[in-house]
């Protein structure tokens, strides 16, 4: 995560991990980006149609992946 979120320190990293879990159990729509494997790549959150969360893993980027889940939001979600 540190190498998209620079502007944080490693303590709010942390604090962010600790939270996280919860947060992706409250979110309303989480898809999730599977590769051919099963393996997650990557997943978004949508709550009353508004992006919450977006992440991908750091081996997946520069992939689209990000972008494949931004469109499926648009598409499906608004």
């Amino acid at each position: 995560m540190k190498a998209t979120h620079l502007f944080l320190s490693d303590d709010e990293i942390n604090i962010i991990k600790q939270y996280v879990p919860q947060a992706l159990k409250e979110v309303p729509v989480l898809v999730v980006a599977e590769n051919r494997n099963g393996s997650p790549e990557g997943f978004r959150g949508v709550a009353d149609k508004m992006l919450e969360m977006l992440f991908v893993s750091n081996e997946s980027r520069g992939k689209g992946i990000g972008k494949k889940l931004l469109q499926y939001g648009i598409e499906n979600y608004g």
